[in-house]
């Protein structure tokens, strides 16, 4: 009988130490996925923050999550005034409900769309290429929308400049 009872409890102690060891490697496996997910999630914000296009970032209620540095330069104001206001709240009226009837496209048709526009802050009016498409967040749902925004105000004065110049070489001669 004693030996019976040592045998059990050799067996629940075993048995024990396995489900303890197996708990260990879980818990290891998970910080290394949590570490590499943050190491993920540092790289991604560097490009953001290093890139020469504004980037952002709103959620379903159209409140800006994400606003990278070109994004603060090109708008004069920092992310910390930005983050979790509207755009009703940063910029005209006009401007802002075109934005607002863009995401809440993309959010309907659930996919991505490219635009050009003039937009005029501070009494400088720029062309921008803009694309806004749907982010999607851990379920798989449309968890609100990103944009991606590059200046081309130089690029389509110079492609108008050429035009011009093209007009005026193929027009005929006044003499």
């Amino acid at each position: 009988l004693v030996a019976a009872a040592m045998a059990m409890l050799a067996v629940w102690i075993g048995a024990r130490w396995l489900n303890e060891r197996q708990a260990r490697r879980h818990a290891q496996r998970e910080r290394a996925e949590a570490g590499e997910r943050l190491r993920a999630l540092q790289l991604l914000d560097a490009i953001a923050q290093s890139s020469t296009d504004s980037i952002f970032a709103l959620d379903l209620e159209g409140r800006y999550r994400l606003f990278n540095r070109e994004a603060e330069r090109r708008l004069g104001r920092p992310a910390t005034e930005v983050l979790g206001r509207d755009a009703a709240s940063i910029f005209p009226a006009e401007v802002a409900r075109a934005l607002r009837a863009r995401c809440e496209q993309v959010i309907a048709d659930g996919r991505a769309l490219s635009l050009e526009e003039r937009l005029e802050l501070d009494g400088s009016a720029r062309r921008l290429h803009t694309t806004l498409g749907p982010l999607y967040g851990a379920d798989g749902g449309i968890a609100g929308v990103f944009g991606i925004s590059r200046d081309v105000t130089e690029l389509r004065a110079a492609e108008e400049a050429i035009r011009a110049s093209q007009a005026r070489l193929e027009s005929p001669s006044r003499g």
